[in-house]
């Protein structure tokens, strides 16, 4: 959702009883764009320091890790938004099941990973890029928030479940990509655990937007 580069900001405002979870945003975010935008690509251009965890370079490897590890922060915020009574976003309630496996998932998968960090030091960080296309991706995120804010029942459901399939997508093939590399039994477990979640999840997401009849779903 990813909740793909999304900014998801809690926001509380008890004054009025109001609580408002900015998972809009991560929605925007849920879209994953390159791996943390370009940054991923051009910014954090990879280091010729060797990763003992995988062929690729350590800074390399940093920089996945650090955006998948973004990507299920992302998901469980947007999951946790979705269980807010009262105050939650307007979802569809035979769609809720999804948010909450996602979430367990998710925080599963999120464990995981930093268990992994933490044994082999890595700083899982997120550093947003600030070349044009990382700023452009912060301008898509605000576009996109201000859609889904003002999105009725239907409209909300259609909207976050495609957010949410590209990202899904954007997970997958991350994962595909990075798992020929890796050498580390810990680091691989959790690469296809991962791997599988989001396939299945993607699978998924196809079944609820065939409802709302999206083109090409």
């Amino acid at each position: 959702m990813m909740l793909p580069r999304c900014r998801m900001t809690l926001l509380v405002r008890l004054g009025l009883g109001v609580v408002w979870l900015m998972a809009v945003v991560a929605m925007a975010g849920c879209q994953h764009a390159p791996v943390g935008s370009t940054e991923a690509m051009v910014a954090r251009a990879p280091g010729t320091q060797p990763s003992a965890l995988a062929t690729i370079s350590a800074d390399e490897l940093r920089s996945v890790l650090s955006d998948l590890a973004r990507a299920h922060e992302q998901k469980l915020q947007l999951a946790a938004w979705v269980a807010l009574p009262f105050v939650g976003p307007p979802v569809n309630a035979s769609i809720k099941p999804f948010y909450r496996r996602m979430g367990e998932q998710q925080l599963e998968m999120s464990k995981q990973l930093r268990e992994i960090a933490k044994e082999h030091q890595i700083d899982l960080a997120f550093r947003a890029g600030t070349d044009v296309a990382g700023r452009a991706m912060a301008i898509m995120e605000k576009r996109q928030e201000k859609m889904v804010r003002a999105d009725g029942v239907a409209d909300f459901d259609r909207d976050m479940l495609m957010q949410m399939y590209n990202d899904y997508e954007w997970q997958i093939c991350v994962l595909q990509a990075l798992l020929p590399t890796v050498k580390d039994a810990g680091l691989r477990a959790y690469v296809e655990a991962s791997l599988k979640v989001h396939e299945e999840g993607s699978a998924e997401i196809v079944g609820y937007l065939k409802r709302f009849k999206i083109a090409g779903s």
